[in-house]
């Protein structure tokens, strides 16, 4: 049987569009579209239904399914509260004095690199950096891009 519903903001009757609607018998669900509408193919029975969105509570429901039908959902928005994002970086050196195709590779990172056969191939790791590709499998050459 077919089961449809709508989502809507609490307060203002708005849809609320890709809303999670997850059934938690059959481990299946499905997510509103922009107008907040959803379906469900369900079989007739008591289902445990879990609606979830950003910014929004997380709404529970018992749905007892005897017949196709539908059924809104109002929900209630919810204040986030986030924990201290801290945003860094290297120094830059001088602007001017920069040179744009020069790339390099930390002694870290070089100490991070497996070993083959006792030693750390540089190489490889060049290969990483933009404009460097390899020449092929199982070949070590590299071809190196360049513009004027």
């Amino acid at each position: 049987m077919k089961v449809s519903g709508r989502v809507m903001d609490g307060e203002t009757g708005e849809p609320v569009n890709y809303v999670s609607v997850y059934i938690t018998e059959t481990k299946n669900g499905v997510v509103s579209d922009v107008t907040g509408f959803f379906m469900l193919a369900l079989s007739p029975g008591k289902y445990n239904v879990q609606i979830q969105c950003m910014g929004y509570e997380t709404e529970k429901y018992l749905l007892d399914v005897l017949s196709a039908g539908s059924f809104d959902v109002r929900m209630k928005e919810k204040v986030l509260q986030m924990k201290e994002v801290v945003v860094s970086g290297e120094r830059q050196s001088d602007i001017r004095s920069k040179d744009p195709g020069l790339d390099k590779i930390s002694v870290q990172t070089i100490r991070s690199l497996p070993m083959m056969m006792g030693d750390r191939d540089i190489l490889k790791v060049s290969g990483t950096l933009p404009g460097i590709v390899s020449v092929g499998e199982g070949s070590a050459g590299l071809n190196v891009g360049w513009r004027i």
